[in-house]
């Protein structure tokens, strides 16, 4: 494994996109970087090893990357309860038709003013199922929806909703 120089050297991986705190996932990158080419066999088979209790390791996929994987679209699926099925179809195509959904981000140490920005453009498709909603999102460099202002924006509260809601596939661009 590769590690980073200096005083406190680290191994060198990364999350491609880190899920919010509170969201499970069924699809994460993990870039692992290494000195010499490793098999994919070996790898699989001392990651899997070293996982928790009901984690897998899907697959293993050797690249010779440039430049760290980006993350173009995430697709986020939440249970729901068959009566709010219902009234969240309207409200998905009312979101779907809008030209704009503005969110005012709170001030941060580094933004010390609050901001606003538009959702709407980064949602590509909701889709709302007798037991679940869905919905696909686009990552870009300007900013992607937080899942709690989607939930937020189809007038679902996020403190009684984001945790029960899971990522269910990552794609990227190589």
């Amino acid at each position: 494994m590769r590690y980073s120089q200096g005083f406190n050297p680290r191994p060198r991986i990364s999350l491609v996109l880190p899920r919010p705190v509170g969201v499970a996932s069924k699809d994460d990158l993990l870039v692992v970087e290494f000195e010499t080419p490793v098999p994919e066999s070996e790898i699989q088979c001392r990651l899997a090893a070293q996982l928790p209790s009901g984690m897998t390791l899907s697959s293993v996929e050797s690249w010779d990357l440039t430049r760290s994987p980006q993350p173009e679209r995430a697709e986020y699926c939440l249970p729901l309860d068959p009566c709010q099925a219902a009234s969240l179809v309207e409200r998905a195509g009312a979101l779907i038709a809008a030209k704009a959904h503005v969110v005012e981000r709170p001030a941060t140490a580094k933004d010390r003013r609050p901001r606003v920005f538009d959702i709407r453009p980064f949602i590509e498709s909701i889709e709302v199922q007798a037991d679940r909603l869905c919905w696909t999102q686009r990552i870009a460099p300007e900013g992607t929806p937080r899942v709690a202002e989607v939930l937020g924006a189809l007038g679902l509260a996020a403190q009684d909703h984001l945790h029960r809601v899971s990522r269910e596939r990552l794609l990227v661009r190589l």
